[in-house]
């Protein structure tokens, strides 16, 4: 690495020179603090999660947002899935989606969650769930 990534309570990434420690892009696009940075595997992307319930992605070359998905309980553990080259499991709604496909349907929207080796943990409507994943 040349490049160090961040992300603020200002509600935006950004990228730094490792070498002269110069900004190099500011990227808004979050609206709320950014708890969750990274780049991908092959220095492309970078990946940002907030608690404004949003991951987004960003071309790390010109600072571009790429994608936004919205809607996302775990903004957090989907960005750091992304950037490690797993499928993200994330919750938006009452469901749980993984791969793009939905995993699970709850009778109420999924509050908070979280995903650690292969189990899914999260609340919906006051209860805790876990989930086994395969």
């Amino acid at each position: 690495g040349q490049r160090i990534v961040s992300g603020s309570t200002d509600e935006t990434v950004r990228v730094w020179s490792a070498v002269t420690g110069e900004s190099l892009h500011e990227m808004s696009g979050h609206t709320d603090r950014v708890m969750t940075v990274a780049f991908s595997p092959d220095g492309q992307r970078i990946v940002s999660g907030s608690h404004d319930s949003t991951v987004q992605v960003w071309d790390t070359e010109t600072g571009e947002q790429l994608q936004v998905f919205e809607g996302v309980a775990n903004a957090a553990d989907v960005a750091r899935a992304l950037t490690n080259g797993e499928p993200p499991i994330f919750a938006k709604g009452s469901q749980l989606i993984q791969e793009g496909t939905i995993g699970a349907t709850f009778d109420a929207q999924v509050s908070q969650m979280t995903c650690r080796n292969n189990r899914v943990a999260g609340v919906v409507a006051n209860s805790i769930f876990v989930v086994s994943i395969e």
